[in-house]
């Protein structure tokens, strides 16, 4: 009896022996795969992070928050200074700006423009715009060689295309212009409209008036050219077609306006990773934030009208867009899917649509 006590005694010692290796073994298996699998997830986002051409990742510069108050429209460049221009990464700005503000914002939040001398890049990842607005500037931030496809296409709803009876020549004149410009004469019971001035216009000398005239640059003539520039069909709220002389080439040029998140305002930012806008802002137009790669959340404010189906193209990190509850709002019209199709199909599968 004492000696089948011992040799059971003996069994449970190696058992717990046994029991203890195994143990150990599966604590140490856990913990190696759990190191492999960080090594694995850092070395994919240090792959992700090649935004701006860096082996490393912005994540391992410490965040260099400012707030910049600016009395007047294009002097933010005079109240950073150049290592501040370098390294800031979270940025408030309160105040107006305009185009040559821009440029320098790019330039802060990773994009590289032909035009820069390319010295330095900037480390920007968060732009608080919410009490900044942008000033009407005419000189451009961004300019771009037109697509193949660019158009141009110029509503008649409110213009007259007219002819001159006499030398059979066209121009275009606005609703005012030709209303200011008839006299009403009753022959009978019938009213007959007369222009004041016959060898100007007549009323019967109206050729299009609600339709549409589509200039297609890359068929353009010099004669539709020109008649773009004589009635300024060239220019429009937040940009304008160029083109030198003797040059067949046409330019785009990006500039500021109020109360707008113009064209290509942000494009190809590749630092940003959080915006938020004015809550004035009413439209945000073609590629405002086309192809910034980092993007990860945005805040659509109330009294946007529009926003262009181009405006968050390649944005694959854009994760969170948070949209106000405002029954105004025309995004408040669609239901979330449709909203992720039409607007935000290149940004990230797990898109979340906040309603705030």
């Amino acid at each position: 009896m004492r000696k089948d006590i011992e040799i059971l005694g003996n069994l449970i010692v190696k058992f717990y022996l046994v029991m203890k290796r195994l143990l150990i073994f599966i604590v140490m298996s856990f913990c190696l795969k759990a190191m492999a699998q960080e090594n694995q997830i850092v070395g994919e986002n240090n792959q992700k992070s090649k935004y701006s051409g860096e082996a490393s990742s912005l994540m391992q510069f410490p965040m260099i928050t400012k707030t910049v108050k600016v009395k007047k429209a294009g002097t933010l460049a005079d109240l950073l200074t150049d290592e501040e221009k370098a390294n800031i990464s979270d940025l408030t700005i309160e105040g107006k700006l305009n185009s040559s503000d821009i440029v320098l914002l790019r330039k802060m939040a990773g994009a590289k423009d032909k035009r820069d001398d390319n010295t330095w890049t900037g480390r920007l990842r968060r732009l608080d715009l919410s009490n900044a607005d942008f000033a009407n500037d005419d000189t451009p931030y961004f300019s771009s060689p037109v697509g193949r496809n660019y158009r141009v296409k110029i509503g008649l709803k409110d213009n007259f295309l007219v002819r001159n009876t006499r030398t059979g020549e066209t121009s275009m004149v606005s609703r005012d212009q030709y209303l200011s410009n008839r006299q009403e004469r009753w022959e009978g019971n019938s009213k007959r409209i007369l222009a004041k001035d016959p060898t100007r216009m007549r009323s019967n000398s109206v050729l299009d008036n609600g339709g549409e005239k589509v200039f297609e640059f890359n068929k353009l003539s010099d004669r539709e050219w020109k008649e773009m520039l004589e009635y300024g069909w060239n220019k429009h709220t937040d940009h304008f077609e160029s083109r030198a002389d003797g040059d067949s080439v046409y330019y785009v040029n990006c500039h500021t306006a109020k109360h707008w998140i113009s064209q290509a305002m942000f494009y190809k930012c590749l630092n940003l990773e959080v915006v938020v806008l004015n809550e004035n802002t009413e439209r945000i137009s073609n590629n405002a934030f086309a192809g910034c790669k980092a993007l990860k959340e945005i805040v659509i404010p109330r009294k946007v009208e529009q926003i262009s189906t181009s405006a968050f193209k390649k944005t694959p990190s854009l994760c969170v867009v948070s949209i106000s509850r405002n029954p105004d709002m025309v995004l408040m019209k669609a239901n979330d899917a449709t909203i992720i199709q039409r607007f935000f199909k290149d940004s990230s599968p797990e898109l979340k649509i906040i309603r705030y």
